[in-house]
C-alpha cells in the first residue's frame, strides 16, 4: 500500500496558490541568472565584469588567458579650427608731402577714397615755377653761348701761336743753312789761301837757305841775307793768319751763328707761349663747360619742380586724411603731411600665444567682418607678429606697463576695406594624429591617462597624454604609436594578465576629429 504521505489527492485551491507562489520566483530567478547576470559577467561595459565574479577574475583564477577585443591603432585626420578676433589695419601708412613749396590749386581726392597707384591727388599753382624754368633756361643758353665763344677764341689764339712757331722754325732753318754755307765757303777760301802761302813759304825757306850758303861763301852781302830772312818771316806770319782765318770771314760767321742762336731762342719762347696758352685755354674751357653743366642742372631742377606740381599716389590704398585745402601754401617740411595714404590693408587677428605656433605663413583663413552681414572673405596668412606694446613713460611711476600682443596678418581680396573694421577669422587646419576609442582610455588627471597595450600576450599599462575628445574618439598626444595593439575595454584587467584576442584584431582608422579653440586678444 502506498505510504500515507505519498498519496496525493486532488489539490485544493489554496494549495494551488501556494505552489504557484513558490514556483514563479524560482523560475524568474533562473531566467534572470541565465539571461542577465551571467552575460553581464562577460560584458566589459557591465559593472559585474570587473568584480570578483566577473569573467576576468574567473579566467585569472583558472589560470587561463582572458579573451579581450584588441584593436590596432591607426592614424586619423584631425581638423583643427582656430578662431580669433581682429580688425582691418594697414601694413604701411605713407605720409604724402609736396616735393616743392607752392599754393594748392586743386585737391582731387577726399578722405576715405580708394585710389590706385598713379592717381592724381593734388595740384599746385604752376606760374611761379614756370618763371623759374624760363630764368634757368636763359642762364643755360647764356652759358652755352659763352662756352662757344671761349672755344672759338681758344682755337684762334692757339692757331696764331702755332703759326708763329712754324714761322720761327722756318727762320731758324734759313739761318742754319746760311751759317753752314758761310762756314763751308770760308773753309774753302782758307784752304786755297793756305795752299798759295805754303808755296810762298817753301820758296822763302829755299831762298833763305841759298842766301845763307852764298853769304858763307861771301857771294852775297849780309844785307841780302837779312832781306831773305825778312821775307820768310812775313810769309810765315801770313800763313799763320791764313790758318786762323781772316777777320772779315770770322765776323761774318759769328753774325750767322748769332742769327741761328736768336732764332732758336725765339722758337723756344714761341713753344713756351703755346704751352702756357694751351693750359690757360684749357682752364677757360673747363670753367665754361662747368658753368654750362651747372646751369643745365639748375634748369633740370626747375623743370622737375614744375613737373612735381602734380602729386600722385605712389601705391594703391585708402586716403585716410586730407590736411590741406585749395589756396593753402604747402612746403616739403610742413608740420603735418598734406595727405595720408594707407596701403596693403590686412586683417590683423589676435592669437593666444599658446596657439601661435599652430599657424604658418601661407595658411588659408576665412574672415567675417561685422559690416559685411556675415559674408565670409577668403584670406591667406602673410605675416606672424609677436610684438610688445609699451606705454609711454609716466613721471613718478616705477617701471613701464607692457602688453604682450601676438597677431597674425591675413591678406584679403582687393575690396573696399577700411582700417578699423572689426570681425573674426577662422583658420582651417588638418593634421594626422593617433586616435583611439574613449572606452580604451583610463583617465588619471590633467590630461594624463593610461591604456592597456598587448605585448607578447600580456596586458601592459602604458601612460599616455590625451588630446581633445569628440565623437567618442580620443586623440593621443604622446605615449602611443600607430600600429600598436591596445585593449578596446580594459575594465577588470590587471597589469600582467594573460590575454588573447576575442576575435581577430581590427584596425581602428578613426574618423575626423574637430577641435574649436577661440583665440584671445590679450595674452
Amino acid at each position: 500500500m502506498p505510504h500515507p504521505h505519498l498519496v496525493l489527492g486532488p489539490l485544493r485551491p489554496k494549495q494551488l496558490l501556494l505552489a504557484a507562489a513558490v514556483t514563479v520566483p524560482v523560475t524568474a530567478m533562473g531566467l534572470l541568472t541565465s539571461h542577465i547576470l551571467i552575460p553581464s559577467l562577460k560584458d566589459p561595459e557591465a559593472a559585474y565584469y570587473s568584480s570578483g565574479k566577473g569573467y576576468p577574475a574567473q579566467q585569472r583564477a583558472a589560470g587561463e588567458a582572458i579573451a579581450v577585443e584588441l584593436i590596432t591603432v591607426g592614424p586619423g585626420s584631425v581638423d583643427s579650427s582656430l578662431a580669433a578676433p581682429g580688425e582691418i589695419v594697414a601694413q604701411e601708412q605713407i605720409d604724402i608731402r609736396p616735393a616743392v613749396a607752392g599754393l594748392i590749386k586743386q585737391v582731387h581726392v577726399q578722405p576715405g577714397e580708394q585710389v590706385e597707384a598713379g592717381t592724381l591727388l593734388l595740384e599746385l599753382e604752376s606760374q611761379p615755377l614756370q618763371n623759374d624754368v624760363k630764368i634757368a633756361r636763359l642762364n643755360w643758353e647764356t652759358a652755352q653761348a659763352n662756352l662757344t665763344a671761349v672755344e672759338s677764341s681758344s682755337r684762334a689764339s692757339l692757331a696764331q701761336l702755332t703759326s708763329r712757331i712754324t714761322h720761327t722754325q722756318q727762320q731758324l732753318k734759313t739761318a742754319e743753312e746760311r751759317y753752314q754755307q758761310l762756314l763751308a765757303m770760308g773753309q774753302f777760301q782758307q784752304q786755297l789761301s793756305l795752299s798759295a802761302l805754303q808755296t810762298r813759304l817753301d820758296a822763302a825757306k829755299t831762298r833763305l837757305t841759298s842766301m845763307e850758303t852764298l853769304a858763307a861763301q861771301g857771294a852775297v852781302s849780309q844785307l841780302q841775307l837779312q832781306d831773305a830772312q825778312v821775307q820768310l818771316a812775313q810769309v810765315q806770319q801770313e800763313f799763320q793768319l791764313a790758318q786762323s782765318g781772316s777777320l772779315s770771314t770770322q765776323q761774318t760767321l759769328h753774325g750767322a751763328e748769332s742769327s741761328v742762336t736768336g732764332h732758336r731762342q725765339a722758337l723756344a719762347k714761341a713753344r713756351q707761349a703755346l704751352n702756357r696758352a694751351e693750359s690757360l685755354e684749357q682752364i677757360r674751357q673747363t670753367k665754361a663747360r662747368l658753368t654750362v653743366k651747372n646751369r643745365q642742372v639748375l634748369l633740370e631742377k626747375a623743370q622737375q619742380a614744375l613737373d612735381q606740381i602734380f602729386i600722385r599716389a605712389t601705391d594703391a590704398g585708402l586716403i585716410s586724411a586730407v590736411n590741406v585745402d585749395r589756396g593753402e601754401l604747402v612746403t616739403p617740411d610742413g608740420d603735418q603731411p598734406a595727405l595720408q595714404l594707407e596701403t596693403d590693408l590686412v586683417f590683423q587677428a589676435y592669437i593666444d600665444q599658446t596657439r601661435l605656433g599652430d599657424i604658418q605663413i601661407g595658411d588659408t583663413a576665412t574672415v567675417q567682418l561685422m559690416d559685411r552681414n556675415g559674408q565670409p572673405l577668403p584670406g591667406q596668412v602673410v605675416q606672424i607678429n609677436p610684438a610688445i606694446e609699451t606705454e609711454d613713460f609716466i613721471p613718478g611711476r616705477v617701471g613701464v606697463d607692457r602688453q604682450y600682443t601676438y597677431s597674425v596678418w591675413v591678406q584679403l581680396p582687393a575690396e573696399n576695406l577700411s582700417p578699423g573694421l572689426q570681425g573674426h577669422v577662422t583658420f582651417q587646419q588638418t593634421e594626422t594624429a593617433v586616435l583611439v576609442p574613449e572606452s580604451a582610455v583610463v583617465h588619471l588627471s590633467a590630461g594624463e591617462a593610461m591604456v592597456m597595450v598587448a605585448e607578447a600576450g600580456e596586458a601592459t599599462v602604458r601612460p599616455v597624454r590625451l588630446g581633445p575628445l569628440q565623437d567618442n574618439q580620443r586623440q593621443i598626444v604622446s605615449g602611443l604609436s600607430s600600429g600598436e595593439q591596445i585593449v578596446a575595454n580594459p575594465n577588470g584587467l590587471r597589469p600582467g594578465d594573460n590575454i588573447r584576442p576575442l576575435t581577430s584584431s581590427r584596425l581602428y582608422p578613426g574618423t575626423r576629429l574637430t577641435q574649436s579653440i577661440t583665440g584671445s586678444q590679450n595674452c
